[in-house]
């Protein structure tokens, strides 16, 4: 069940109340889910950017239900691990193209790995590694 935080405020103008509907977790790991799914040249970046504007949301913004948690987190690593897939009829072009958006996803994937365990609070745990039971 999607929650989703509401800002109430009241216009001056009119008396009106105007309801601010905001993304939450859901709403923002929804949309990863489905670049995930995408096989789009660039899913990898994209869902890494809707994870940075998520953390944004939440640490900037002060919107408490767009924390990021580990299901945001996989969700996002899900984008890097189904990168499409290099054929054989490529080209040149396209198959170093396609090389270095890999690296790239790679690259997004472990950083944001050791963000989530050097700022496990940002993700609502008490972090997610290989040092967890440590």
């Amino acid at each position: 069940q999607q929650q989703q935080q509401k800002k109430k405020r009241d216009d001056h103008d009119n008396g009106a109340t105007i309801v601010v509907v905001r993304p939450s977790s859901f709403s923002y790991t929804s949309v990863m889910n489905a670049w995930s799914k995408s096989q789009q040249p660039d899913m990898a970046i994209n869902a890494y950017n809707i994870l940075q504007r998520m953390i944004s949301d939440y640490e900037n913004d002060g919107n408490e239900s767009a924390q990021p948690d580990i299901v945001s987190v996989t969700a996002f690593l899900f984008a890097c691990a189904n990168m499409p897939i290099i054929r054989d009829g490529d080209d040149d072009d396209e198959r170093q193209s396609n090389y270095e958006r890999k690296r790239e996803a790679l690259r997004l994937a472990i950083q944001t790995f050791e963000d989530v365990n050097s700022n496990p609070k940002r993700y609502g745990g008490g972090g997610y590694g290989p040092n967890q039971y440590m």
